[in-house]
């Protein structure tokens, strides 16, 4: 099972599809430079607690430490600028839209002069000292501006606010950049650290969503998903090998060579270079399906204890007395049809090779793999491993053992329909009802392809006769 789980948008789609470019371009260029990833706080953040804020600061920084992280200069985050306009509320403490500042920016420029360079006195110092919270505490009270302000506004749709004077921001997202993300093995594992710190602050209500989530996601759980849908198909292959296999001995060795084809079909599957994923997993459950063919009819013949053959007008039942005659049976009745079955398939799927796409090819690859494991396992491992099955094992017959014997009886010695059963006229008559109650209860025994056959030999017997 170390088949690699990987989801290509390239292979899944046709070669000459015009979004080959365009994914091609995303992979390449846009992924390798520019790779993002939105943090949800689900909770409100109170800005005004010291410690949720630190905690807040140790997440964000954990993310923007990553290995594959462009830097803080590339996070969009509202609070940094909150931050921000909260110290230098002095410098944008003003209408923007009326006309009073300018009327009256010649009558100040010495004030505003003062101003601003008092107000560059504090930026320099609250910069330094920002972090310390006991001198002077930042709120929310100066969000509504910050959201009206032109520099700032753009914020407003990161944010979801709510009518409360405390803690007005009920949930908002922030951007962390990542760069050179081209492979699903990369973006696999930033997923998952990206979820690892996520959980690691759990008091702040934080997920991640990414673009690719719900492909990782399928990739994570595929194989165990594969896994799981596979032994249940392999479970259901048996109880239908049961309902038709009297023998449980057989049944046993019939589902563990469904198995064996199942995952040589798997492990080859690997070696060819294929990947899991949903197409895989598909001709996978189906080659399960398949396999069925190859063991369950090998199986059948072989825990039967008579053949059937027909002579002329009359079918005759004999005993299989041991393995050998047993196997020489079943191959004789087996194996050409199963060769037909199997060389038939590969031939019907062959033309879909020249399509050159990859679920075509999928298919094809793992049907022809079916055919060959199974073919091997049917006509050569199957029947060898049956064979040394105790004779005694063989005769063993679950139906018999639960309804019973008088409805599932088994037949002994050599009986020949139409056989003469006395001599002399009483002996015969006799013999004749005796006769004739044997091939009534033949008949029962038989299936409606052998009735269909006796039927039309005693017509072409009796067109014959007149």
């Amino acid at each position: 099972m170390n088949i690699e789980t990987r989801l290509d948008v390239e292979k899944l789609l046709p070669k000459n599809s015009p979004l080959q470019e365009a994914n091609a371009m995303i992979t390449t260029t846009v992924w390798r430079e520019y790779y993002p990833v939105t943090i949800l706080i689900n909770s409100p953040l109170d800005i005004r607690n010291e410690h949720i804020i630190k905690r807040f600061d140790a997440m964000v920084n954990d993310f923007e430490t990553l290995e594959k992280c462009r830097g803080k200069e590339f996070t969009l985050l509202w609070l940094r600028d909150y931050k921000t306009y909260w110290w230098e509320a002095l410098l944008y403490d003003f209408d923007y839209f009326s006309d009073d500042n300018i009327a009256t920016t010649t009558t100040t420029t010495t004030t505003t002069i003062t101003t601003t360079t008092t107000t560059t006195l504090r930026t320099s110092q609250i910069s330094k000292h920002e972090t310390k919270f006991e001198k002077e505490m930042i709120d929310y009270s100066k969000l509504n501006d910050f959201l009206f302000s032109p520099l700032y506004k753009h914020w407003k749709n990161f944010l979801k606010l709510r009518n409360d004077s405390n803690i007005p921001v009920e949930r908002f997202y922030f951007m962390v950049t990542y760069e050179n993300s081209t492979s699903w093995k990369e973006r696999i594992e930033l997923m998952q650290k990206w979820r690892s710190i996520a959980n690691a602050y759990k008091d702040l209500n934080a997920s991640v969503w990414e673009a690719n989530s719900m492909f990782v996601d399928q990739m994570l759980s595929l194989k165990t998903l594969a896994m799981q849908t596979c032994v249940w198909t392999l479970i259901c292959m048996t109880i239908v090998c049961g309902l038709f296999i009297q023998n449980p001995f057989s049944v046993i060795i019939a589902s563990l060579t469904i198995a064996s084809i199942s995952f040589g079909v798997i492990g080859f599957l690997s070696w060819w270079h294929m990947d899991l994923d949903p197409a895989t997993l598909c001709a996978i459950l189906m080659c399960i399906g398949m396999s069925v063919d190859f063991t369950a009819h090998v199986s059948y013949h072989h825990q039967l204890g008579e053949k059937k053959t027909i002579k002329g007008l009359r079918i005759t039942k004999s005993r299989l007395e041991n393995n050998k005659a047993r196997l020489e049976y079943t191959l004789e009745s087996v194996a050409w049809p199963t060769l037909q079955g199997g060389i038939s398939t590969v031939a019907c799927i062959i033309p879909l090779a020249f399509l050159q796409n990859y679920i075509p090819l999928v298919f094809v690859k793992t049907i022809s793999l079916v055919v060959i494991w199974g073919l091997f396992h049917g006509l050569v491992l199957l029947p060898t491993f049956l064979s040394f099955i105790p004779h005694f094992l063989l005769e063993f017959n679950c139906y018999r053992a639960i309804f019973g014997k008088h409805l599932f009886g088994a037949t002994t010695g050599m009986d020949a329909y139409g056989s003469n059963g006395g001599s002399g006229d009483a002996g015969g008559t006799n013999g004749g009802r005796k006769q004739e109650d044997k091939i009534v209860q033949d008949k029962e025994d038989m299936n409606a392809t052998e009735l269909r056959i006796l039927r039309t030999n005693e017509q072409l017997s009796i067109m014959a006769g007149t």
